[in-house]
């Protein structure tokens, strides 16, 4: 009996919510904008020291959520474990795709977002510079 009450319960308090609409972007009107920016980040690739460039731009909707695309390179040099016919080899890699950003509180002075990267990328080796 007290599972069917609670059961009336739940249906009674939700119907008054079946009733509003929501969007995911909330019921303002759209604002929007944009971005670009460089980037570097700093890594370990293979034991080793890593440098990444590049550069990601997006749309941003209603100051909550981005969506845009980035990419980035290796861009120092990093030596393979392997020693091939011409000497030594180095590594060689860069990737990119769609990135999605989650932008929470971004009114606030001090806010924090969660980020995405879906794409793919490349990965070569090389011997020197040339």
């Amino acid at each position: 009996m007290k599972t069917l009450y609670a059961l009336f319960t739940l249906i009674i308090l939700t119907i008054p919510a079946l009733g509003q609409q929501q969007t995911f972007l909330g019921d303002k009107e759209l604002e929007h904008g944009g971005f670009g920016a460089p980037v570097m980040k700093l890594t370990t690739v293979n034991n080793d020291y890593g440098i990444l460039l590049g550069g990601r731009c997006g749309w941003i909707i209603n100051h909550t959520l981005s969506i845009g695309f980035a990419g980035y390179g290796l861009a120092n040099n990093v030596k393979t474990h392997s020693i091939g016919p011409d000497g030594q080899n180095y590594l060689e890699f860069g990737y990119g795709g769609l990135d999605l950003e989650l932008i929470a509180s971004s009114d606030d002075l001090i806010h924090f977002s969660v980020n995405t990267l879906i794409g793919g990328g490349t990965v070569a080796f090389r011997h020197g510079w040339d």
